[in-house]
């Protein structure tokens, strides 16, 4: 699991919860790693679900998230979202349960919505368990 590193400043103005879901910098977010990781072929900024824990997301340093990408990849381990279930999406995107990463939440740029469907999200707890043969 990567770890995307912490600038002192910048943070959302509250606290992010478990099943949200946030526009990321991956720009800043991948120069901030050690070694930097390579930049994403596909976009600047990306939206990330939100899987830890709101004990540990109180900690207010970083959060645990999966990204999500309008691209099927690894159709194994990942979950189906569609606009009728995140009011932040505009299509239907995936979850990449396959690339779960720990991020400083100053990469946290803007709040898209919450899942709320218990069914979408016992999926993504399943797959994510089934990837890590938990």
């Amino acid at each position: 699991m990567a770890t995307r590193g912490r600038k002192a400043s910048a943070a959302p103005h509250r606290t992010p919860m478990q099943w949200e879901i946030w526009q990321v910098n991956q720009v800043a977010s991948r120069a901030a790693t050690s070694p930097p990781t390579p930049p994403d072929p596909d976009k600047n900024e990306r939206p990330f679900i939100v899987i830890s824990p709101n004990a540990y997301n109180r900690g207010g340093l970083e959060v645990v998230c999966l990204p999500i990408s309008g691209k099927q990849y690894v159709q194994m381990f990942e979950v189906e979202l569609t606009p009728e279930l995140v009011s932040g999406l505009t299509k239907v995107c995936y979850v990449k349960c396959f690339k779960p990463v720990t991020m400083d939440v100053q990469f946290l740029k803007q709040y898209r919505g919450t899942l709320a469907d218990d069914v979408k999200i016992n999926e993504i707890k399943d797959t994510l368990k089934e990837f890590l043969e938990l």
